[in-house]
């Protein structure tokens, strides 16, 4: 039976992992070269990260050149980085997902595996991940998985609401989705990615070590899955893209609404409800060159785990927008 949500799989993805303390979770993990602390840009309609501007660089990555991002001032307070940290993980599973280990004697067949995946690897034990009422999400990474994060966020904030007003002229899409500033990635060499919709849907995975704690302590070697018919996304890192795959990151999110009423350029903070919690937000108004007037606003990315803005949020009301987080899950 399919679920009847219509959230995009992503979203779903997201929302399901969202339990791990590591920030929000990509179906389609990015390759760090374009997906960094310190980079600028957003997420379209179809989930596409597209980068404007690198901040953790002076001289900007080819992807991202352009006139309009030279003639940006980057940051002159740039915050230091802490250490990168090299982490072990298990497969990570969404909060509706369960797991059982299958004896490999009796009713699995590892050459079906071997042969769905392609890959001569043999197997020292099979798990099943499954899910009963709702969507089904799992991770898994080959180790070591590294952080990266800045120390602090407040130049970065300072640096949007400078520049609020050049990079919604120059980057129109910005009026439809949000900005996001990267400010913590976790990161693998290899990763594989499954979210479904399916109820009482199950897949399987094989290891070459006997025994998988799931959630903390990293498998050794490899995994077999059985691949793209069953959904599974698996990417790895390579010297183009710095070796290694983005699966979690964290940073802050600004969107642009327009609002009724002369607030100038003065920055104000506004605290509004989401998810049971009260949220600061920090805020600055400006002027496009047709008169209408946007707020632009930052909420940190681990209080709301949504990282794609509602379709046409950039469109005038009559009324300003509400800074409040709907609980209509729906509605993103």
């Amino acid at each position: 039976m399919v679920s009847s949500s219509k959230k995009p799989l992503d979203i779903e993805y997201a929302e399901q992992m969202q339990s791990h303390p590591y920030g929000t979770a990509l179906y389609r993990p990015q390759p760090r070269d374009v997906f960094h602390p310190g980079m600028a840009g957003y997420f379209n309609d179809d989930g596409d990260w597209n980068p404007i501007v690198d901040l953790s660089q002076r001289s900007q990555p080819k992807f991202t050149q352009s006139a309009f991002t030279a003639s940006l001032a980057l940051p002159d307070d740039l915050p230091a980085m802490a250490a990168p940290e090299d982490h072990t993980w298990g497969p990570k599973l969404g909060t509706t997902t369960s797991v059982r280990q299958i004896d490999l004697t009796a009713g699995i067949s590892q050459n079906v595996l071997l042969a769905a995946a392609g890959v001569p690897l043999s197997l020292g034990s099979c798990y099943q991940f499954e899910n009963k009422e709702s969507t089904g999400a799992v991770l898994i990474t080959g180790s070591p998985i590294r952080h990266e994060r800045f120390y602090h966020e407040t130049p970065f904030k300072k640096w949007v609401a400078s520049n609020a007003k050049r990079l919604l002229t120059e980057r129109a899409e910005l009026k439809d989705h949000a900005l996001w500033v990267i400010t913590s990635i976790w990161t693998a060499e290899e990763a594989a990615v499954n979210c479904w919709r399916e109820r009482h849907r199950a897949v399987n995975v094989g290891f070459n070590v006997g025994f998988v704690e799931i959630g903390e302590l990293a498998p050794k070697g490899g995994w077999v899955d059985s691949g793209s018919a069953e959904g599974w996304i698996r990417v790895k890192g390579d010297e183009g893209t710095g070796g290694r795959r983005v699966v979690f990151f964290g940073g802050l999110k600004f969107k642009y609404r327009p609002i009724i009423g002369g607030l100038g350029s003065q920055n104000r903070s506004t605290k509004f409800r989401g998810y049971g919690k009260e949220k600061e937000t920090v805020e600055a108004s400006l002027k496009t060159d047709d008169g209408a007037e946007y707020d632009l606003s930052c909420e940190p990315v681990l209080e709301d785990a949504s990282y794609r803005s509602p379709q046409n949020a950039g469109a005038q009301e009559d009324e300003p927008d509400e800074l409040e987080v709907d609980d209509d899950d729906d509605d993103w």
